[in-house]
Order: structure tokens, then sequence, then C-alpha cells
């Protein structure tokens, strides 16, 4: 079905030389690392070149990035994810991987992000930011459990399940005082972890199946070691069903547009099954053939087709 785009991808990338930029400083650096080796051989197959550098060697970074095409970043979080690294390349005037800047720093910031669709109407879990706890209206009955998060990291670094209101205020008093604006305290929203991918190529939105992840025993957040594969147990990954992929699917091309997104972007919710509540925007999503966002398309496309595709379009 999607021959000639794949076709046109390919012979695109075969003219292209490809910096991949990887590393950065934030906790997520091992994952970005883990991700520039995955991709690696399968750039080297399909681009005319590729250089791989860190971050953190900025004068060689501004020499690569001026005698290459393209510049497609895999940093996760700081500097990478959060709109620092594309206003630099907006700046250079080069092309890069994943949306601009306002997308980015945006889908970085989880508290942002979550005020941002509760304005436009979309369903996402009550929340506030720990400083702003004396404000909130969470001593009420209803909220049970609570989900504790840093508002500016991936892979669920640091996240933590909160069985009480109690166990929540606690929770917030060991954070340092100077740290409280970067911690969101969100209710627990019971149900299956639930994500999609979705790219734009020429004028089609190709968008990926909407996927929900059945947690092994003992689990009740989808957390980094799941997410990672580097626990013993793993997740079940199982394509949802028909009837709530249509309204899914419906929402995430219009915040896609709405944000005015470019590349490869992947949203993560809650599906309740009655509904969905939509968690975050990975601007910089796990790209590797195991990842989320590989999942999401793995029954349209292979993993290098899939990585073609969305390089291709934005070289």
């Amino acid at each position: 079905m999607h021959e000639q785009l794949i076709y046109d991808a390919r012979k695109t990338l075969a003219q292209k030389r490809v910096l991949l930029v990887a590393g950065g400083r934030s906790t997520e650096r091992p994952s970005s690392l883990t991700t520039r080796d995955a991709i690696l051989p399968f750039l080297r197959a399909m681009c005319l070149s590729v250089e791989s550098i860190d971050i953190d060697d900025t004068p060689s970074l501004l020499e690569a990035i001026s005698r290459n095409d393209f510049v497609l970043n895999v940093i996760y979080g700081k500097d990478g994810e959060d709109g620092t690294m594309q206003g630099f390349l907006e700046m250079l005037r080069a092309k890069y991987f994943g949306p601009g800047v306002l997308p980015s720093s945006i889908g970085m910031n989880k508290d942002l992000f979550t005020a941002t669709l509760a304005g436009w109407g979309y369903s996402v879990p009550r929340g506030c930011l720990a400083a702003n706890l004396a404000e909130s209206a969470f001593q009420d009955a209803a909220t049970t459990s609570f989900v504790l998060k840093p508002i500016d990291e991936g892979d669920s670094l640091g996240v933590k399940l909160l069985p009480n209101w109690a166990a929540a205020r606690r929770a917030i008093g060991h954070i340092p005082h100077s740290d409280l604006y970067r911690w969101r305290l969100e209710e627990y929203i019971p149900g299956r972890s639930s994500t999609i991918a979705l790219c734009r190529v020429g004028a089609t939105l190709l968008v990926g199946d909407a996927i929900g992840f059945e947690l092994p025993d003992g689990h009740q957040i989808y957390d980094t070691d799941l997410k990672l594969h580097l626990s013993s147990q793993s997740a079940k990954s199982i394509v949802l069903p028909s009837d709530r992929q249509s309204k899914i699917v419906d929402d995430v091309c219009k915040l896609y547009d709405r944000f005015r997104c470019k590349g490869l972007v992947r949203f993560d919710f809650m599906e309740t099954g009655a509904a969905h509540y939509f968690i975050e925007m990975n601007t910089i999503p796990g790209f590797y053939p195991d990842s989320n966002a590989a999942i999401s398309f793995d029954r349209m496309f292979t993993f290098p087709d899939l990585l073609a595709l969305t390089i291709a379009e934005q070289c």
C-alpha cells in the first residue's frame, strides 16, 4: 500500500549525509546511546554516509552539522527533547529530525502539556505541581491513589505510585524545596497504559495502531524497567479494540496538527475502556526495533522502512 512512499524515502536517503547526535546530559543519556547503537547499522545501509557524535563536544558538533545534510537527534530529555537542540538547529538553519521548538518544549513539560490539553477539552489526569500542593483540591475522598512524577523526564524515570493522600504528602515532603516546581502530583487513573505513534509523510498522515500494555503481576504502572525491557518480566502489547481505535486516532491526528508537529511523535495515554486520558507527548520517542513507536507501526511497516520514511520526509 505504501510501496511508493518507501521507495521514494530510500532513494532520498541514498543521497544524504546524515549526522546522528546522541548522548546529552540528562538522566536518559544511557537510553540515547542505546538507541544510537541500535539504529546505526540501519542508517549505514540506507544513507550516503552516517556520522555519529556526542552532544557534549560542541565545537566538533558545529563542524559536523556543517558537513552533513541532516541531523538525526536522538537525545532524550534535557537539551535534546525540550526545544533547546531544536532552537540551536533552527538558528543554524539545519534540517533536523522531529518537531520544532514549541511542540518540543510543551511536550517535554508534563505539567504544561496536560494543562494545554485540559484547556482544549481533552481528558487528562487532574494534577498540580508539588509546589502548589496547598492550593489543590486533592484532599477530597474521590481520589484514592496518586502518581508523583518529574515533569521533565522520560522513560517513567522517578515515577512513584502512592496509595493515599498521606503517602503523597510524605513523598513531597522529601523533595528539596528548590525542586518542587519540577514535580507533578496527579490522580492515578486505573486502566491500561497505552500508546500510539504517528508521522506525516508528504500530504499523508500515517497513524500506527493504538497499543495497550498488559502488565505482569506486581506492576501497577508501566515503569522504567518494563519500558526498557530491564525486568525479567515483560509487558504484553495488544492492539486496542477497533471501537476504541477510531476515537483515539481522531484525537491524536488533531493534536499532531494543532501542535504543528513534524516527524515521528508518540502520544501516551491511559485507556479505561470508556475513555482515554492523555499523559504525555513524546516528540523524540524511543526509536529502535523494540521501541513503543515501532510496535505501534509494526503491522504497517518494518522497522527499517519506518526509519527511512520518518527521516527522509524531513531531509
